[in-house]
């Protein structure tokens, strides 16, 4: 019996290592919210980055130290009702704050430098080895995330 396990840890680190090498950053299995399937901080991050600090700034106002916590139950509560793409195309509402935009889409030329630097604040990154389940040891060998919102899972197999 061969050790695939072994040979399929050398094909995570590659796919990694290479989308590293386009831009994406690795990310932490530790740094999930099993309980809201979100990446907490590339979300905060995206909002400070895409010009919409204001909003996040509201949010901790009205929030205190709840105000991490308010923002991912209120995405959570968009993303079940409406969808991860529609979400992450459309955006949501908090109370107190307003409309939130979740990405920016590729420009189609560069004379808007806002979308520019909008669309270069978007957050892409990849989680080896997610522990999806809150209370048990199961893991999905890549999950991908668009501003802390998983779009993609990679179950990798070698032959």
């Amino acid at each position: 019996m061969r050790d695939t396990a072994h040979q399929e840890k050398y094909f995570e680190d590659y796919v990694v290592t290479r989308l590293k090498a386009q831009g994406w950053k690795e990310g932490d299995t530790r740094r999930y919210d099993t309980e809201r399937a979100l990446y907490p901080d590339d979300l905060i991050d995206w909002l400070k980055d895409s010009g919409q600090d204001d909003k996040w700034a509201k949010i901790q106002k009205n929030n205190g130290e709840r105000a991490r916590e308010a923002l991912t139950d209120r995405l959570a509560k968009a993303l079940e009702q409406h969808g991860t793409m529609h979400v992450l195309r459309n955006g949501f509402s908090i109370a107190g704050c307003g409309h939130i935009d979740l990405s920016e889409t590729a420009p189609e030329d560069n004379r808007n430098e806002t979308v520019l630097k909008r669309y270069a604040a978007n957050i892409l990154r990849v989680v080896p080895q997610l522990k999806y389940h809150p209370a048990r040891e199961l893991a999905i060998d890549l999950v991908l995330f668009i501003n802390g919102i998983p779009v993609a899972t990679v179950e990798l197999k070698t032959d």
